[in-house]
């Protein structure tokens, strides 16, 4: 597609038949949904294009405030790829603007390995940061599938937000820890709720690590702000290969052990913790 596909009418279904593919040509966003009420889009892959687009999937636009609680966009069954046999760029797969949306299972991939990155290293090539950013209220998610992007996997800057059930595989293919830090931090959170948010939920998030070059670290798998409401609660990670060591130091914040070679699975069943 040379140009955006927009959706601006309330009560628009948008249904893919075989799982129909997607590919921005121009660097422009592949879908932009208005922010209206009722729409309904499913069983489409958006695969990102040779010129980087800001975002394939954008549901809202960025000063977006209506409430669609009444009226919830819904959003099922997308797939997103960075990447595949030819090489594509996107910052952003989805980015979610409105309010009251409800996501049942999205799979959204950067390619670190793969045609697109055997010939050259992914890293330089498939340029992705994140997977699912989430600005607005309300928004509920089922089934979230996010993989190897450089930055933070899932951003959530919305209020009142819900996930159920969460896998995600960090990147495999940083160059070095310099190449995956921010700050002093080492990499990036898989799954990162931002600082300000007052309130968030999350149930049964797994994440894991094969760091191909080494030693690379994260620092944690799950990042989210101290605060009573936010509440996740079944939290695993797993070390599942590296070269010269390397793993996720923490699960959660600073609670959780590392996982490295040695030491396989880590679990933390709560979070926060507190004394009643």
């Amino acid at each position: 597609m040379s140009e955006t596909i927009e959706v601006n009418n309330a009560g628009t279904v948008i249904l893919g038949i075989g799982y129909p593919s997607i590919i921005p040509t121009k660097g422009q966003t592949a879908m932009r949904i208005a922010d209206v009420g009722g729409v309904s889009l499913a069983g489409i892959t958006f695969d990102a294009g040779p010129i980087r687009s800001d975002v394939l999937v954008q549901v809202g636009e960025e000063n977006s405030k209506a409430i669609h609680a009444e009226n919830p966009t819904f959003l099922f069954d997308l797939f997103c790829r960075v990447g595949t046999d030819k090489a594509g760029t996107a910052t952003s797969c989805i980015i979610i603007n409105s309010n009251n949306v409800v996501a049942d299972h999205f799979w959204l991939w950067r390619a670190d390995h793969g045609p697109s990155a055997v010939k050259s290293p992914g890293w330089d090539v498939n340029l992705g940061e994140n997977g699912l950013t989430v600005n607005r209220k309300d928004v509920t998610v089922y089934g979230l599938f996010v993989e190897h992007f450089t930055e933070y996997q899932s951003l959530w800057n919305g209020e009142r937000g819900k996930n159920y059930f969460y896998q995600s595989e960090m990147p495999y293919d940083p160059p070095t820890q310099d190449d995956w830090k921010h700050k002093d931090v080492k990499g990036y959170a898989s799954y990162k709720v931002a600082n300000h948010v007052q309130e968030h939920n999350a149930w049964g998030l797994g994440i894991y690590n094969t760091f191909r070059e080494g030693p690379i670290f994260a620092d944690r798998a799950i990042e989210v702000p101290d605060n009573p409401n936010v509440q996740l609660k079944h939290m695993t990670t797993f070390y599942l290969s590296g070269n010269q060591g390397g793993g996720i130091l923490h699960v959660i914040n600073n609670t959780g052990e590392a996982v490295s070679e040695k030491t396989r699975l880590q679990k933390v069943e709560f979070y926060p913790i507190r004394n009643e």
